[in-house]
């Protein structure tokens, strides 16, 4: 029988006084993924691979890259956002659209394929989205996630 399923929205995400991405979980603090897993064994199970993702993210990223826990909801912004600055004649800082228009269209929840986890972010500055991607089972202290910009929309 599996564990219960861990949320994202369980573990609290900041940084200390450090300036280091720190998870807090039931009042203890974690500055390590590996802590992390050890403490949540059901963590790394596969009901729990969104909360994982978005921890392994944290870590690895603090706060450049956000996860993106709402796949369909952030299309949809995406989409209007885009909409918006192509019709808008007023100065907007920061358009995504003079980076291009992504595909967001192959999105995703959090997925283990071909020995990766595959999951979404964004970056909190530009707000373009970013596949992230790293082996899987991570077997190493410090993980590397890879952040590639998703494809270009035909």
């Amino acid at each position: 029988m599996a564990s219960k399923a861990i949320q994202s929205s369980e573990l609290q995400y900041t940084i200390d006084a450090n300036k280091k991405p720190v998870i807090l979980y039931k009042g203890k603090t974690y500055s390590q993924l590996q802590e992390l897993t050890a403490a949540i064994p059901s963590l790394t199970e596969p009901n729990s691979l969104e909360a994982f993702a978005s921890a392994l993210n944290f870590f690895c990223s603090g706060t450049r890259y956000l996860f993106i826990t709402n796949i369909p909801e952030f299309q949809e912004d995406y989409l209007n956002r885009i909409e918006f600055e192509q019709n808008s004649f007023d100065y907007i800082p920061n358009r995504i659209i003079d980076h291009g228009i992504f595909d967001t269209s192959k999105m995703h929840p959090p997925q283990i394929l071909n020995d990766e986890l595959v999951f979404f972010v964004q970056d909190d500055y530009t707000q373009l989205p970013y596949r992230a991607s790293c082996p899987y089972p991570i077997e190493t202290p410090t993980p590397k996630v890879r952040y590639q910009l998703l494809p270009y929309q035909l």
